[in-house]
């Protein structure tokens, strides 16, 4: 049972506009709504969380959990393959059953180190923005939905005009305003020049 925020959705009115917006009313116009109503929710939870300076306590333990658990199972798997080599010196383990065995040991630890790499990353995010580092976040959804239009909708995000993101972007700020208060807060400071600069530091 999802026990977070509702989820932010557009009315119906507003996903056509937005879906006009871009000139498009196939599956792709409307995954890209879809995918940009997600980002949206996304910001407004996290920057709520991060107007407390803190990450939530269940979350926190959530978080730490899964990283501890992660460096044991890494640990462990690392120790393995001496394990297996005793067993097949015993015989009790063939060489084929060895290599599939150290096969699969190699693409299991990546993935963790990753997660508990990204675990990070967010809790650090977390931290900065808690820290005043509202902007950050800002741009961070600003780019986000820039990679939402260029993945669903195969067209590059820029600030010009002449690309169509600016103007799908302002709309889609403009409606997600009303209801989400984070957006309202600030959405005067994500002006043209501020998309400029953003796209510049980007590129």
């Amino acid at each position: 049972m999802n026990r977070g925020p509702p989820v932010f959705t557009f009315t119906p009115h507003e996903a056509e506009s937005l879906m006009q917006a871009v000139g498009r009313n196939d599956m792709a116009a409307s995954a890209f709504v879809a995918d940009c109503e997600d980002c949206l929710h996304a910001f407004d939870y996290v920057a709520g969380r991060a107007a407390t300076m803190t990450t939530p306590d269940p979350l926190a333990r959530q978080l730490r959990a899964v990283v501890e658990s992660a460096a044991e199972l890494r640990q462990a798997l690392y120790e393995l393959p001496e394990e297996l080599k005793m067993l097949i010196d015993m015989h009790l383990l063939s060489d084929g059953a060895r290599r599939r065995l150290a096969q699969d040991v190699s693409g299991i630890v990546e993935p963790l180190e990753d997660l508990a790499g990204g675990i990070s990353d967010v809790e650090k995010q977390m931290s900065r923005a808690g820290n005043g580092e509202r902007g950050a976040l800002e741009d961070r959804l600003v780019l986000a939905l820039a990679g939402v239009f260029r993945n669903r909708l195969n067209r590059k995000a820029s600030a010009e005009n002449s690309s169509g993101f600016p103007g799908v972007l302002s709309s889609m700020l403009d409606f997600a305003s009303r209801r989400l208060p984070s957006v309202s807060a600030c959405r005067g400071a994500i002006t043209q020049v501020r998309l400029r600069r953003l796209f510049a530091r980007s590129s």
